[in-house]
């Protein structure tokens, strides 16, 4: 009988650019419920050696004095599993590897740790006033692969984003033939500093993965008039895409990208950085049992939902029609969008204008509100949509009007969940 895994797939630790040690996030995640993580540092996984500085002398030094977070590390874990050193006049504590912590935390059936990326992927564009990142070239893609069968390095290529997305998509299949289920490769956060368009989604018609929710602040998941929201890019994708028998469906995964942790030990955690704080998003994955394996082959398959609170006790459907159940608070009151497309759409478009009435470069264009239109709207903890059949794709967003906790992006946010799309069979 399969189960419901709770997970996030996108998070940092000191390996790369969050601000704490690996085994003090994981046992955050697991005391808060969560089944399973992945840790997805920059262009690389946690392993080898490395040594971090933990001295007032550097700026790293400062902010884990400031947090206190080699105490709490020791309180945690103990003196003979904190190892420290001095060079040159530096204290510095080491970072273990992944192989070396998860022994501590792992469970069968209730916590699990899987092997993740996220590669940095630098690339040409000849569109002029595109934003620039570092150095004069346009801001890098960013994507996560999860089951590869080794790390990748960044990649710097004269190709346009969708050729750069394309020719990683080969090396992923390069480097993880005979490794089954495939690897998971997912664009991540395209309103970051406004790096990735649906265009360029439409253009990689091999991805099969991309962040509609990504809860960094500064990753404009629901958009900034005039750019779109990410819901919207995944709608036109999704439109655009299903007109042709056989194209891979996108799914959505929402996700932390958390960074920056504080005192994660403490009860309430105290965060040191409001943007990027832990445990605002999440996917929930319908598995034979809590692997490497079972996850990766359910989300292919796209038996997971996203949630930023709302949590659902069922869901499915039969090749014509889609029922959930909420798994409600009470009190809460829940309504769900059947959100889809039908066939003949318009198919036109228009570039998005800035307000001079000049074109938004690298910026995704404007549509029909026939693209994702909102096919039925149910309020209660029940609802079902049964497809007529001319429908290329729905799914459901799910909103209550209780307020996210820990919100991101918007202060009024509220907790919602989204399904993945579906097909009438």
């Amino acid at each position: 009988m399969a189960n419901w895994y709770r997970g996030n797939m996108h998070m940092h630790s000191l390996w790369s650019d969050g601000t704490d040690f690996p085994e003090m996030i994981s046992g955050w995640y697991k005391e808060q419920g969560y089944h399973f993580i992945a840790f997805t540092e920059h262009d690389r996984y946690q392993e080898g050696e490395k040594w971090f500085s933990v001295d007032a002398s550097t700026s790293e030094g400062k902010r884990v004095i400031a947090n206190d977070l080699v105490q709490a590390y020791v309180n945690r874990f103990g003196s003979n599993w904190v190892q420290k050193r001095r060079v040159n006049g530096i204290n510095e504590v080491r970072i273990r590897p992944l192989a070396e912590y998860r022994g501590l935390l792992e469970e069968h059936e209730r916590f699990l740790m899987m092997n993740g990326e996220e590669v940095t992927l630098r690339h040409s564009c000849e569109d002029p006033g595109v934003p620039t990142y570092q150095q004069g070239q346009p801001i890098p893609l960013y994507v996560n692969i999860y089951n590869a069968g080794e790390p990748i390095k960044p990649i710097v290529t004269p190709a346009s984003p969708s050729r750069a997305m394309n020719d990683l998509l080969d090396t992923v299949s390069r480097i993880s033939s005979g490794v089954s289920p495939s690897a998971i490769v997912s664009l991540n956060h395209p309103n970051w500093n406004w790096n990735a368009t649906a265009e360029d989604i439409l253009a990689t018609p091999r991805l099969r993965f991309f962040e509609v929710f990504t809860a960094l602040n500064s990753c404009h998941s629901y958009g900034s008039p005039p750019r779109v929201s990410v819901q919207r890019m995944w709608d036109i994708v999704l439109s655009f895409r299903l007109r042709h028998t056989g194209d891979p469906v996108l799914y959505g995964l929402a996700t932390d990208d958390s960074h920056f942790y504080g005192r994660m030990d403490r009860t309430p955690p105290v965060i040191n950085e409001p943007g990027t704080n832990p445990g605002r998003a999440w996917v929930m994955v319908r598995a034979d049992e809590l692997s490497t394996t079972g996850l990766i082959r359910a989300m292919n398959n796209g038996d997971f939902y996203c949630s930023t609170g709302v949590l659902l006790s069922g869901l499915w459907f039969d090749g014509r029609t889609i029922s959930l159940e909420i798994d409600a608070v009470p009190g809460v009151t829940y309504t769900t969008r059947f959100i889809g497309t039908r066939r003949g759409f318009d198919t036109g478009s228009s570039p998005t204008l800035d307000d001079s009435g000049k074109p938004i470069a690298r910026t995704t264009g404007q549509y029909s509100d026939q693209i994702g239109a909102v096919l039925a709207e149910v309020t209660g903890t029940e609802a079902r949509y049964k497809m007529s059949g001319d429908e290329l794709y729905v799914r459901a967003e799910v909103l209550s009007d209780l307020a996210h906790p820990n919100p991101s992006i918007l202060p009024s946010d509220v907790q919602r969940a989204w399904t993945q799309p579906v097909r009438p069979v």
